[in-house]
């Protein structure tokens, strides 16, 4: 996330202030057991968890809940952990990466060697990711990131309802794609496969390669990364990425067979966006954490879908909080462009109303059964961390759980309702 980027140096500032004030830390207690399952993480000689950087040894063990069962994946033994995200990072409820020294299964995730713990602090209603990726997954994306709610523990510290979940990384039950070598470097391998996030400068660390194109957009390479990326798999992405944007400029852009359908796979762009749009996901305008791919042979595909803490309604320093009007329609250039092709229009419309009934109405049932899966964590979470206390960038503040719960539901009817009437409209 960038959302520092987006502001003014006033509102900055005081986010920090908000951030490091005394009223923001709250007092450690002991949780009862509100039947999820709880994750303990104990560092070497309880050293605490200060940077995004550097990991630092220690143990992790996974028990299984009480009213959540998994009965797998009940990891106990050597772990790493440090600190991860960028705004979400200055919080005083803050998430973290696990890298383990093999590849092990999580709860009931399949087994790979890095995961996240998202906190979700500014999220009070404490679900939005999950409900987010929930709709990626009704509406078919390739892969979204598996989460699980769980307790967390840190030298025996409660520090809250998490979401312990996957890293997005290239792998083969995450991005599956083709790896691409320092030998490959001649078509068909030269072609793929490439895993790219769009970002801002200021996120990228040293090494790493990106391409901006003409409208100003970052691609940052994932994968390769900088230090094993060759002169020519530089130079053929670069090539896609900035001929699709100028295909996409020119007049004869929708022609299917020379236009930007001979360069982007149209389905993935679709769904992608109706997931990043319905939430009116505040990042995803091609600011941070929107995520690509090109396999090999293959088109330019988007996905996976990510964070989404300050999506639907949750944000007060952009439009973004109100449940009308378009957010990445409007302001992602290409996506303002691709609507300006009729065909393109139409398969939006298309898929929206193939799947309203079915995957979008029944959203607000799906976030009460998460309500009630997290009846007993979000009190003892909330005795940890203030209820009623204004977190950056709060829309709103409720004041009970409940209230949370009545606010993202309102305010997803509400949008779904103005999505409809204008997909709905669109010739």
């Amino acid at each position: 996330m960038s959302r520092f980027l987006l502001l003014g140096r006033a509102h900055a500032a005081a986010l920090l202030l908000l951030l490091c004030s005394a009223a923001a830390q709250a007092q450690a207690i002991t949780p009862v057991d509100t039947g999820l399952p709880v994750v303990r993480v104990t560092t070497a000689g309880a050293a605490p968890i200060t940077s995004k950087d550097t990991y630092l040894s220690g143990t992790l063990k996974i028990i299984d809940g009480t009213r959540v069962v998994y009965g797998a994946g009940l990891y106990d033994g050597a772990t790493q952990i440090r600190g991860r995200g960028n705004s979400t990072w200055l919080m005083p409820k803050k998430p973290f990466r696990l890298r383990l020294p093999v590849a092990a299964p999580i709860l009931d995730m399949p087994a790979d060697r890095d995961w996240v713990l998202l906190a979700n602090y500014t999220d009070k209603s404490l679900v939005r990711t999950d409900v987010a990726f929930e709709l990626s997954r009704r509406l078919g994306l390739t892969w979204t990131p598996r989460m699980r709610h769980v307790e967390l523990f840190v030298n025996d510290e409660y520090l809250g309802s998490y979401l312990l979940g996957e890293h997005v990384k290239v792998a083969t039950d995450r991005v599956n794609i083709t790896p691409i070598g320092t030998s490959d470097n001649l078509a068909p391998e030269l072609t793929g496969g490439y895993f790219i996030e769009v970002d801002q400068l200021a996120n990228l660390e040293p090494g790493d390669f990106y391409v901006v194109t003409a409208s100003g957009i970052l691609f940052n390479l994932k994968e390769p990364s900088g230090s094993r990326i060759t002169d020519q798999q530089k130079a053929y992405i670069t090539t896609y990425l900035q001929d699709l944007e100028r295909t996409l400029m020119r007049d004869d852009f929708a022609d299917p067979a020379i236009g930007y359908a001979a360069y982007l796979d149209v389905d993935t762009f679709i769904n992608w966006y109706l997931v990043n749009e319905l939430v009116k996901n505040v990042d995803a305008p091609f600011v941070s954490s929107v995520y690509l791919y090109k396999d090999r042979g293959q088109k330019l595909r988007m996905g996976p879908a990510w964070d989404f803490d300050l999506a639907a309604g949750n944000v007060d320093f952009s439009r973004a909080r109100d449940p009308r009007g378009w957010r990445i329609r409007d302001q992602a250039l290409w996506f303002n462009r691709l609507f300006q092709d009729p065909a393109f229009a139409k398969k939006v419309r298309q898929r929206w109303n193939s799947i309203k009934r079915s995957q979008i109405d029944t959203l607000p049932a799906y976030i009460d059964q998460l309500a009630a899966t997290l009846s007993t964590s979000h009190q003892e979470n909330f005795r940890r961390w203030s209820m009623t206390q204004y977190d950056w960038p709060n829309a709103v503040v409720a004041g009970s759980y409940t209230g949370e719960l009545r606010y993202l539901k309102n305010w997803l009817a509400q949008r779904i309702a103005w999505m409809d009437r204008r997909i709905n409209d669109m010739e």
